[in-house]
């Protein structure tokens, strides 16, 4: 059976999360695949499990094993309890595990969601060269991150316009303050040309971006 990888979740910004239904709906018996590597926070908390529920309440995908990965055990216990409560009785498989030194199969779609953003930036082509390879032509990568906008005076515009929007949902300056701290020099953003280059070079045929909310994005591979 192939798989859907899906490792990661949104940090805050739901509509790439709720979108996510653009999965490929016609690949019975793969694997689904979600990595999971994210910091745990006030908003992400409501989020555990959000891609997961997305691509397992299409009925297409019951032919599918999904499996989420995250080496956090506290994010794998909220992501199954939220599985449990929202699609109780659906088998969806949750690994322990640091994504990339796993080896992966038969893979109709993998999603990164604000993953790759944590893992180091001389880690980051190996394990998208490791997912491409368990992929056949056609399938689908979806890799959502935030991004280094140029010049930088339009990346500092989205970041200020983003600390806005947090304002707006009541977070406090303070609170806003210590979640730049607890990601300075831990979340690595790159630019748009860094991610397609080196999906490229990992071997995705094409890929581009299809979402944007500030410095956040998302993109689809094609292998």
């Amino acid at each position: 059976m192939k798989s859907a990888l899906v490792l990661g979740e949104a940090n805050g910004l739901l509509t790439a999360q709720m979108r996510i239904n653009i999965i490929p709906k016609n690949a019975p018996n793969t694997n689904h695949y979600h990595l999971f590597s994210i910091m745990i926070t006030r908003l992400t908390k409501l989020l555990v499990g959000a891609s997961l529920i997305s691509v397992a309440r299409h009925q297409e995908t019951t032919d599918c094993e999904i499996i989420g990965i995250d080496k956090s055990e506290a994010m794998l216990t909220g992501c199954r309890a939220t599985l449990d409560r929202e699609l109780p009785g659906r088998d969806i498989a949750l690994e322990y595990g640091d994504i990339t030194g796993l080896s992966y199969s038969n893979a109709s779609v993998c999603i990164l969601n604000y993953t790759l953003q944590f893992i180091a930036i001389d880690q980051r082509l190996a394990l998208l060269e490791a997912l491409r390879r368990a992929m056949a032509p056609g399938d689908v990568l979806i890799l959502s991150e935030k991004i280094e906008l140029q010049p930088a005076s339009m990346n500092r515009l989205m970041i200020d316009m983003h600390h806005d929007f947090k304002r707006a949902q009541g977070y406090s300056d303070l609170e806003i303050a210590r979640k730049r701290q607890a990601l300075e020099n831990v979340l690595l953003p790159e630019t748009r040309d860094a991610h397609i280059e080196r999906l490229q070079k990992a071997g995705f045929s094409h890929c581009d971006f299809w979402f944007q909310c500030y410095n956040f994005a998302s993109l689809i591979a094609i292998a």
